[in-house]
């Protein structure tokens, strides 16, 4: 079943109607494409609310809410609460500038679409500790939120309006389908295209695979940012289902189409996770980005847009760097920031996905056990991640490996000896298409020894771009480092050797700037190249009945 023939309610008219009126009411309107006003009406008796704060905002609430401007001199807000200055104010109004700046698993608050904006209420969301609180929107032209669609102004009060997704546009949607979704027309007509075609394809597969799974109908909203920085993404999965472009190509290559496929079916697999899908403490990121990487992964090669060798070389880079990221540690002693945050959920995730399954222990196919895992979640019937991937339905079955991988025994020891025993993968010296992976661990291992145990840089096409970091001993903001020892950093050689050789005989490691200039950084502690695991594919897929 196609998104496009999926039926979702299109209409003006208004569904969640109010029961009663609220106590506080916060209402975002539309001002334009670059701007937002959000006002908040407060009982006479409430001078001060504060913000719910949920997801990981209590990281980013401060930054957030910084770039807000009081309007009316009514009063202030930060990073925990609202204020109200002056009695004769009914409410505080505030005007948020829209920002694509990205924040590690925060739904953006007033993110740019071309037309519009995209804004989660989880930026806005207050506590109930002054009464009651309803979500009001308005705009010149659509408003779309929970599969429908409205006209210049809406009203949410259920609970949940606390964490919402929602798509604020200047002019209306267009809904010819029957299925909303909005493209910013900057994007231009092939990616549209595209896109439109892989969550078509990636709807058909995940129905098919997880037939017992619900579907949870998105919103389609894609927009693309341009910002002088490397081709990119960034997406959501919520209600509104957001796919946002950095510096995306307006003609593809078939290694851009490959990337974008990657990114759409695996927000994509999200809407087929169930919203209780969900364990406590630090196993829900794996639970969720990494089951949303297996379901992409499966379906390349079931599909057979991704060829075994290309499957096999994006879990062995996903073992191995797992290893490497987090191997000092046990899974249950990972530190919550590293083991919720950047990459290590997507790809321990992924690892422990695929192995998981690869070595369970009935004879289901693993989409039929990840179809068992989510539904058990519908019905209520969940076990546990390792007794859903092991056992799934089968009787007197006691999970085995994923407790090992799980448990008390530090990562580094316990992956290698697992993939050894299950003969899955062996030891293998790193491909060419890790060299950039493993030079810029290098880069962040020599920039903390010489900032204090900090590192802070991006890369720009050629060169490592120093970023906002102070108290280094060389290292300065805004230099674009693009050689190491004489060689350009992202040739066809790997480069960390001659680093490791300068630090052991020299004690220093020459780094040449775009300048023309050259800077010296002393190094003692060393680096050691992580070691690589190849799978062995053909065993792994019989394993998983490929």
């Amino acid at each position: 079943m196609k998104l496009r023939s999926l039926g979702i309610a299109v209409g003006a008219c208004l569904l969640f109607s109010q029961t009663r009126a609220a106590d506080v009411t916060v209402h975002l309107k539309l001002i334009s494409p670059q701007e937002l006003e959000v006002s908040y009406q407060l009982p006479q008796q409430c001078d001060a609310l504060p913000f719910l704060n949920e997801e990981t905002l209590p990281r980013f609430g401060s930054e957030i809410r910084s770039s807000w401007q009081a309007l009316d001199g009514c009063g202030t807000v930060d990073g925990t609460a609202l204020t109200r200055t002056s009695k004769t104010c009914p409410g505080l109004r505030f005007r948020v500038p829209a920002t694509s700046k990205f924040y590690d698993r925060v739904a953006p608050g007033a993110f740019p679409m071309g037309e519009g904006m995209y804004a989660n209420t989880t930026s806005y969301a207050v506590s109930d500790a002054c009464g009651t609180v309803a979500y009001r929107f308005s705009a010149p032209g659509s408003i779309a939120f929970k599969g429908q669609v409205f006209q210049n102004t809406a009203s949410y009060d259920a609970p949940d309006g606390k964490y919402m997704a929602v798509l604020l546009l200047q002019n209306q949607i267009a809904s010819k389908t029957g299925a909303i979704s909005y493209f910013n027309p900057a994007i231009g007509a092939e990616n549209i295209q595209l896109l439109q075609g892989m969550a078509d394809q990636a709807v058909d597969f995940y129905q098919k695979a997880l037939p017992d799974v619900s579907f949870r109908k998105p919103i389609l909203a894609a927009s693309i940012e341009q910002n002088g920085g490397v081709p990119g993404f960034w997406g959501d999965a919520g209600d509104v289902l957001r796919l946002s472009l950095y510096n995306w190509p307006l003609q593809s290559s078939a290694e851009s189409e490959e990337r974008l496929r990657k990114f759409v079916w695996h927000e994509f697999a999200h809407r087929f996770q169930p919203q209780q899908a969900k364990e406590s403490g630090e196993r829900t990121a794996f639970i969720i980005e990494g089951g949303a990487e297996y379901l992409r992964w499966m379906a390349g090669l079931k599909t057979r847009r991704v060829s075994p060798e290309d499957a096999a070389t994006e879990i062995s880079t996903a073992i191995s760097n797992c290893i490497t990221k987090t191997g000092k540690y046990s899974w249950q002693a990972l530190p919550k920031n590293l083991a919720t945050s950047g990459s290590v959920p997507y790809e321990c995730g992924l690892a422990l996905h695929v192995m998981g399954l690869a070595v369970r222990q009935n004879d289901a196919g693993p989409l039929q056990q990840m179809n068992d895992y989510y539904h058990s979640f519908e019905t209520g019937a969940a076990t546990s991640f390792e007794q859903a991937l092991e056992c799934g339905r089968k009787k007197n079955c006691t999970p085995h490996w994923l407790p090992e991988l799980l448990g008390a025994q530090t990562i580094s020891a316990i992956w290698p000896d697992f993939l050894a025993r299950t003969k899955l993968a062996k030891p293998a010296p790193p491909p060419p298409a890790q060299y950039a992976n493993i030079q810029r661990m290098a880069f962040v291992a020599l920039m903390e020894e010489n900032c204090h145990g900090k590192a802070s840089f991006y890369t720009d096409k050629d060169a490592f771009v120093v970023g906002d970091i102070k108290d280094c001993g060389v290292f300065k903001e805004g230099m674009q480092i693009h050689q190491m020892e004489g060689k350009n950093l992202f040739g066809s050689s790997l480069l960390v050797d001659e680093m490791i050789q300068a630090c052991a005989s020299r004690g220093q490691v020459i780094l040449g700037l775009k300048n023309a200039t050259s800077i010296m950084v002393p190094c003692k502690k060393g680096f050691e190249i992580p070691q690589f695991y190849e799978v062995d594919m053909q065993r792994l897929m019989q394993k998983l009945d490929l």
